[in-house]
């Protein structure tokens, strides 16, 4: 039996599919905080989006940054985190959704003492083809 056509369209994720974020001090000096990628070219030969899925465990942050050419999404799915929006600070609670234009610094951190689990995303099909401009 052959596989449905549009089997490569559609995804299940589990937690073990969520990875730590890699670290790198050149290009991203401290983010925490695991993901992995639901939507984008290379897994579901998406040419406009890219969508992932993260998990902020208590007491993770992930830097304040800005990508000044592309906007970004967070939805919070469950849990609660605050997010730093343009020096303003917001609570995420489950069901929450923020909208973050590009070149508008941002941040994400999860003082709460359960995980923060939140669909997030970009106009692009990959990731590696935006700029991200840590400031912190």
């Amino acid at each position: 039996m052959s596989a449905h056509p549009l089997a490569s369209l559609i995804r299940r994720v589990v937690d073990e599919d969520l990875r730590p974020i890699e670290v790198d001090p050149l290009v991203n000096p401290g983010d925490e905080g695991l993901y992995t990628w639901l939507v984008n070219d290379r897994l579901s030969g998406s040419s406009d989006v890219s969508v992932g899925l993260a998990r902020m465990l208590p007491g993770q942050r992930h830097l304040r940054h800005q990508h000044p050419t592309a906007s970004e999404f967070f939805f919070v799915i469950k849990g609660r985190c605050k997010f730093e929006l343009a020096g303003t600070v917001v609570s995420g609670d489950s069901g929450t959704a923020l909208y973050v234009p590009a070149g508008t610094s941002h941040a994400l951190w999860n003082p709460y003492r359960r995980p923060c689990d939140l669909v997030f995303g970009y106009p692009v099909s990959n990731y590696d083809r935006i700029a991200t401009v840590y400031e912190e």
